[in-house]
């Protein structure tokens, strides 16, 4: 599902119901705050829905992935794109704002260093983070949620859920100077906005 763009959209809007695109507006409600011409960088893009927003509203993107396939489309339909893996990068491209969509259970067990390159790079980070876990269930919902965490390191059985997710924010919220601002639930997804705090 991760090799092409065609038929992980088709799975992932088997396990969103039909609303796959409705992750993202939040996110692009955010970004629409934002004045024209802001960096947004977003963090294991995969799709390039953000960035195609961007593109045509006004905005600058780059993108980073460690799914080559992912990275090489994007690079094809002209957006700025790298191959990298978030774990071995020491910084983060600084932005106007910091996305991360679907993807941070992946890094939970670094999961403070990510938040602190994530908010160094930018006084605001936008964080969709998947608080249902599905992969449990039995028949083809819990398959695909399984393959769907399976991004080339094998399968991640970790996962948030709405009250872990908020615990862990909070937890790490007081060291890293940052509010929490809920601004999306889908169901499925939690979004949030951490907003750096001015230094006293």
């Amino acid at each position: 599902m991760y090799r092409h763009i065609l038929i992980y959209r088709f799975l992932m809007n088997i396990l969103y119901v039909g609303r796959y695109n409705d992750r993202f507006r939040p996110v692009i409600d955010q970004i629409k705050k934002l004045p024209k011409n802001a960096l947004i960088v977003e963090l294991c893009f995969g799709d390039t829905r953000i960035a195609h927003y961007c593109r045509e509203n006004g905005y600058k993107w780059k993108g980073i992935d460690l799914n080559r396939h992912f990275v090489e489309r994007a690079k094809k339909l002209g957006y700025d794109a790298y191959f990298e893996d978030l774990s071995n990068m020491d910084t983060v491209p600084h932005a106007d704002a910091c996305v991360m969509i679907g993807s941070l259970y992946h890094f939970h067990a670094h999961v403070f260093s990510l938040l602190k390159k994530m908010l160094t790079a930018a006084n605001q980070v936008i964080i969709s983070e998947p608080v249902i876990n599905l992969s449990s269930q039995h028949g083809v919902l819990g398959f695909l949620a399984k393959r769907s965490a399976n991004t080339g390191k094998g399968e991640e059985k970790f996962r948030y859920n709405k009250s872990s997710f908020l615990s862990m924010l909070k937890q790490h919220s007081v060291p890293l100077n940052y509010s929490i601002e809920s601004v999306g639930d889908i169901g499925k997804d939690l979004v949030v906005k951490l907003i750096k705090k001015e230094n006293d």
